[in-house]
């Protein structure tokens, strides 16, 4: 039986180093996956939040001119999310800052919020009652003739011709 080969020293050196830069290039394409996903998140919340500025838009659209509050209120976002905080942390801590009127839209908590979720659809279904209610109540009176209205027609209908042949001149 023969040892088996083994390799010489000067080739074991390339390859560490070969596998040592392959995991460093496997580290950092990992690092900019992360702060791939953190710019995703920070795009998505930016959509959640209004600019303080007068321009009432979502953060993510504002197109004030030389805004002095889009950038500072991103590079927070960016910054938050770098430290590892989750969205809803991000959420709390801007409307703690800033107050509710940040968010672009109500939490689902607490009943004015609720109010203010539930309410188009209240009104919604209570519109569309309200009209299936008339149309169902006056449906009877839009097809059917009154009684005795055929009668008096056809009578007015008589009259009409008997006092058009009398008093039209005839040529």
């Amino acid at each position: 039986m023969k040892n088996p080969v083994r390799p010489k020293k000067s080739t074991l050196r390339p390859l560490l180093a070969a596998g040592l830069l392959g995991s460093a290039l496997m580290v950092s394409g990992c690092a900019f996956l992360a702060s791939a996903t953190d710019l995703e998140r920070a795009e998505i919340l930016y959509d959640k939040f209004v600019c303080t500025c007068s321009c009432n838009l979502q953060l993510g659209v504002c197109n004030m001119l030389l805004c002095p509050n889009r950038e500072p209120m991103k590079q927070e976002i960016r910054a938050h999310l770098a430290d590892g905080r989750s969205d809803e942390e991000v959420l709390d801590l801007f409307a703690e800052k800033y107050g509710m009127t940040v968010l672009s839209a109500p939490p689902k908590e607490g009943a004015f919020n609720l109010s203010a979720w539930l309410m188009p659809f209240v009104v919604l279904l209570t519109g569309a009652g309200i009209v299936g209610y008339t149309v169902r109540r006056f449906r009877g009176r839009w097809t059917e003739t009154p009684v005795g209205t055929a009668s008096q027609s056809s009578a007015f209908q008589e009259r009409l011709e008997r006092e058009l042949t009398e008093y039209m001149p005839e040529d």
